[in-house]
Formats: C-alpha cells, sequence, structure tokens
C-alpha cells in the first residue's frame, strides 16, 4: 500500500489530491477533476477513511456544473460514510434541498427527517422542519390542517420570533 505510514498513520496524499480536485472545481476545469475523483475511485489502495472527503467533492462538483440529478447519489454516499453527526445533518439538507429541486418530494421529505435525527444547530433544525412541513404537503404526507397545526406550533414557540416572516410565507405559499 503506497499510502502506509509507520505505526498505522495515513500518508496526507489521498487528502491533498481530494483537495486538488476540488482546486480544479474552482477553476472550471470540471473534466480534469472529474476525471482525478474517477480514478481515486478505482484506485484499490485509496484509504476508505477518506471516501466521505473524495464522494463530498465529487458532489460539489456536479452542483458547480448545475448538474443536480448527477450530484445526488454521491451526496447520498458521503451521507453514509460521514462518522460526523454535523456533517451528515449538513449533506442531508443539501441533498433535500436537491431531491426536492428535482421533483423527489418523497425522498426529500425523508432526507429532512435525517436532518432532524442527525440534531444538528437551531437554525438548521428550524429550516427543515419549515421545509419539511411544506414538501410534505405537496407529497401528500400532510394534509393541509396538519401543516397549519405544525406551523402554528411553530409560530407560538419563542425560539421563532425572529423567523415568524418565513413561517408565514411557508403558511401562504
Amino acid at each position: 500500500d503506497p499510502y502506509s505510514q509507520p505505526f498505522g498513520q495515513t500518508h496526507d496524499f489521498p487528502s491533498s489530491m481530494v483537495w486538488y480536485g476540488r482546486t480544479l472545481t474552482e477553476r472550471d476545469k470540471y473534466d480534469e477533476a472529474e476525471f482525478l475523483f474517477r480514478e481515486l475511485w478505482e484506485d484499490r489502495n485509496f484509504p476508505k477513511e477518506n471516501y466521505d472527503e473524495l464522494a463530498t467533492a465529487e458532489a460539489y462538483l456536479f452542483i458547480k456544473q448545475k448538474q443536480y440529478d448527477k450530484a445526488i447519489a454521491p451526496l447520498a454516499k458521503a451521507i453514509e460514510l460521514s462518522n460526523s453527526k454535523k456533517q451528515r445533518a449538513r449533506l442531508s439538507f443539501i441533498l433535500a434541498q436537491l431531491q426536492e429541486r428535482g421533483g423527489q418530494l418523497e425522498q426529500a421529505y425523508a432526507s429532512y427527517e435525517k436532518v432532524l435525527r442527525n440534531s444538528p444547530k437551531y437554525e438548521m433544525e428550524f429550516n427543515a422542519r419549515l421545509r419539511q412541513t411544506s414538501v410534505g404537503w405537496a407529497n401528500g404526507k400532510n394534509n393541509s390542517e396538519s401543516s397549519l397545526k405544525t406551523y402554528e406550533r411553530m409560530l407560538n414557540d419563542d425560539k421563532n420570533l425572529e423567523y415568524r416572516d418565513q413561517i408565514y410565507y411557508s403558511m401562504a405559499a
């Protein structure tokens, strides 16, 4: 294994290659970045603990190119491979937004649920609940009565005073 170091340490090379791919993405060299990521996935010696980083970078490449449907698979893989609850919540929120944008409302509802299960910071939790209620109503999981009750509960919560405009906007939409 060319990436091995003494005492079970992993070489920094794999992580630096992922960051090189991110740099290529930022410099709009999409073909080169895609080729690099494909090579890294096929490298049998690439450390498994870097797969979540690689999948996240690949998803970002597709998002940057506005190929949102292609970004869903690597993003789902990154969520599955991530060990951090904070990172899983963040990536699940992005995944839900992409699914919602692509009309996959049931999957978006489930992804917003994943966000909530990973106990994110309050602002992300609030936005996930708001979007989940809206998506749930759109795909038939919630009826309008239960959605309005959820919105009213959110309005009555003191933590949401500064977010009332967003709640009213979602109610009207």
